[in-house]
């Protein structure tokens, strides 16, 4: 941060369900979370430390992918949905409850917050960056898929082998786009 000037801002590494909130000098007036409780076996859990870091009325930003309608390109590339897929269910059966993120406002109320908005978004690529995207998200969860019986090595080289045959071709792909994003903002409670 200091490269950047930035002088009020500092970066903690730790566990946020057992970090105390002293330890990071809350209360905050902020939050904000994206992709992250997508990945909590607990999110009422994980909602509930992120409350105890807000001051009263303060607020929490999330952004969370929805599983469905998944990614999708045009032309249609299956191994693009596919990859998205192999994602989402390494991800529940690493734990995280399934439709998870479908329930987040419902999930936020009981750990103490309002709801103040939702609204939601569809980012879309160009084909290139898009590709790039699915194969990063591919090889960051390719070991966990394995070790979950998810996939098999040949099932992911496949997939792999795919999006880069994809990205290699003459063939002209128009847009790629990621699956809908649940934009959510929670009030704290008293």
């Amino acid at each position: 941060m200091e490269t950047l000037g930035i002088t009020n801002v500092a970066v903690v590494v730790g566990d946020l369900h057992t970090i105390t909130p002293d330890e990071l000098g809350a209360p905050f007036d902020l939050a904000f979370s994206r992709q992250f409780l997508l990945h909590q076996p607990d999110p009422a859990r994980t909602l509930r430390c992120i409350a105890e870091l807000l001051r009263p009325g303060g607020v929490l930003v999330v952004q969370e992918p929805f599983r469905s309608p998944p990614w999708r390109s045009h032309p249609h590339i299956s191994q693009v949905s596919a990859h998205w897929e192999l994602l989402y269910e390494t991800i529940e059966r690493a734990g995280t409850p399934h439709q998870a993120v479908e329930d987040l406002p419902r999930i936020a109320r009981a750990a103490g917050f309002e709801v103040t908005a939702m609204t939601g978004f569809v980012k879309m690529f160009p084909p290139e960056v898009g590709l790039q995207l699915a194969m990063a998200n591919v090889a960051a969860v390719r070991e966990r898929a394995q070790a979950l019986g998810v996939a098999t090595e040949q099932q992911l080289d496949g997939l792999m082998g795919g999006l880069s045959a994809a990205m290699n071709t003459k063939e002209s792909y128009d847009w790629i786009a990621c699956p809908l994003v649940f934009d959510l903002a929670f009030q704290r409670l008293g």
